[in-house]
């Protein structure tokens, strides 16, 4: 057993309990910074945590880690689940590298912060000619009218998830629409968002995976059965299986990953349109899906490489199954989505659920 302590980073949410609860399995018990306004957290009260501190913000997390764990003989792993989690280490990265093992793109401080912006994630896709919708970014700041270059219907982002909000994001299938969510926006303090041609997909997938020493790992994705918010939300329910049903997808993603140089966990949004895959976003940190994976552990592999110095090859999935988040799913139910009897009946057949769990009891009771 390695002696290199986990540091989580993130909020209170089903990302960082999964987090927690992987690395608990294993029996390493990892230390917490949640970042929260308030002492009221659900994941806090995690029997496999070690110890656990509650920061106002990332960047009060930052100056306490580096107070309370720069001197540690082996180094700790950081690990964000959160996009701003990813971004402030990632602004911190000269500091943290000298006593610290925390992600990175080409060991660069600052380029995990240029490709969170979603241009800039589609400069790249078109780079190493993957599948993407076309987007442009739009400056808002002013009150004259919005002329857009990408025919209608279109799907209005933050421009970084990190500094948006996942509810603002608008679907405009008319001028009238779009008019109406650049008034919502800018009420709402945003001066550039990133418009995108809107892709009235089959089918969402999400890859989890990590990259150590140019070696990249995605052997499983999950493909989403419910969303919540529909089309522009997280899933609720999905099967988990072998990455093998996207190869051509993969294989393009394995090449960008490798040629940009990024060391650490990954989480990719992929679209299926007919017979065709589309990039949606890569997110550079630990996925919000990531318990879902269950004994192929894309973080502790990531772990285990690091602290190691050698790549850790993952295990390969023998059986596809079912997932659900438990907590989110109730929002189909309250939206009249589904009846709580087919939530109940999903439920069952899951193989894994990200909030209810019968050896770590107390996080799912309190969000719950």
């Amino acid at each position: 057993m390695y002696k290199n302590k986990v540091i989580i980073v993130g909020n209170d949410h089903t990302n960082t309990l999964g987090v927690i609860r992987i690395f608990g399995e294993r029996g390493i018990h990892p230390i917490l910074f949640a970042i929260s306004k308030t002492n009221k957290i659900a994941i806090k009260k995690s029997k496999y945590l070690e110890k656990y501190y509650i920061c106002k913000d990332e960047d009060d997390a930052m100056d306490r880690i580096m107070k309370y764990y720069d001197n540690e003989k082996d180094k700790p792993v950081l690990i964000p689940t959160s996009d701003k989690a990813a971004i402030c280490i990632d602004k911190n990265y000269n500091k943290l590298c000298k006593n610290f093992i925390v992600p990175n793109i080409n060991k660069t401080q600052g380029m995990i912060n240029k490709y969170m912006d979603k241009y800039e994630q589609f400069k790249l896709a078109k780079k190493y000619k993957i599948n993407i919708a076309e987007s442009e970014i739009i400056d808002i700041s002013s009150n004259s009218e919005v002329k857009l270059k990408i025919k209608l219907p279109v799907i209005i982002k933050p421009l970084v998830s990190a500094k948006g909000n996942k509810m603002h994001i608008k679907i405009c299938k008319s001028k009238a629409d779009f008019d109406n969510a650049i008034i919502f926006l800018r009420k709402n303090s945003y001066s550039k968002v990133l418009v995108q041609e809107y892709l009235n997909y089959d089918c969402e997938y999400t890859i989890d995976g990590f990259s150590y020493n140019n070696n990249v790992s995605m052997p499983m994705c999950i493909r989403k059965l419910r969303i919540w918010p529909e089309k522009k939300g997280s899933m609720t329910l999905g099967i988990v299986e072998s990455t093998d049903n996207i190869m051509e997808m993969k294989e393009s993603l394995e090449n960008l990953l490798r040629e940009v140089k990024f060391n650490g966990i990954f989480d990719i949004e992929i679209f299926r349109l007919k017979d065709r895959f589309y990039l949606n976003e890569v997110n550079w940190r630990n996925g919000g899906l990531s318990y879902a994976f269950g004994d192929y552990s894309i973080c502790y592999d990531w772990y285990l490489s690091s602290v190691s110095q050698k790549y850790v090859h993952p295990n390969k999935l023998e059986k596809s199954y079912y997932c659900m988040d438990d907590q989110g799913d109730l929002h189909n139910i309250i939206e009249r989505k589904i009846t709580y009897r087919q939530h109940l009946k999903d439920k069952k057949k899951s193989k894994i659920k990200l909030v209810e769990n019968k050896d770590d009891p107390k996080p799912s009771r309190y969000m719950f």
